[in-house]
Formats: structure tokens, C-alpha cells, sequence
């Protein structure tokens, strides 16, 4: 069973962040269908039904610098930066 997944997200900027948002899970197994905006800091996908998996993106977002919403700090914004970067180098 594949189930729909919306996370809201701090520090999604620009496109920049969208591309590095999108390669991070992109690369999560059992994910798929992977959209990002950052006007609203909304991620949404498909899963396999394994919450597992959500638990992954939310871990790898949170490395990134992109932690759910309302959990923030000065760490993560300062390396939610450095993901939008190579996103726009990407």
C-alpha cells in the first residue's frame, strides 16, 4: 500500500533548497513522486506503508538543515545555507 506524506519544513528558501530537498529523498528507498515548495515549506511524497520511512526523510531533512516546522535553531538555519548551495550548484 502506498500512502501520501505532507511535511511542513523550516529554512526552504529558494530552488536552491527545493533541488537539495528533492535529491535527499530522492534517494530514500520506498519513496517516491517527491514535490517541494518552498513558497509554503511544504514536502509531499508517496511511501511505501512503513512509517520507517518517514522517519528517514525527517532524519536526513533534519541533517540538511530542514527540521519540521517549529523546530529551528541557528545551527540548522546555518546549515540549511549550505544545502541551498549545492543545490543551486547542482
Amino acid at each position: 500500500m502506498v500512502t501520501h506524506t505532507t511535511l511542513q519544513v523550516e529554512n526552504l528558501k529558494c530552488g536552491g533548497c527545493e533541488n537539495s530537498v528533492r535529491r535527499i529523498l530522492k534517494a530514500i528507498q520506498g519513496l517516491s513522486n517527491v514535490e517541494v515548495n518552498s513558497e509554503n515549506g511544504v514536502i509531499e511524497f508517496h511511501q511505501e506503508d512503513n512509517p520507517r520511512i518517514t522517519e528517514s526523510a525527517i532524519h536526513f531533512l533534519n541533517k540538511a538543515g530542514y527540521p519540521p516546522m517549529g523546530e529551528s535553531d541557528l545551527k540548522a538555519r546555518a546549515i540549511s545555507y549550505v544545502s541551498c548551495l549545492r543545490g543551486k550548484l547542482n
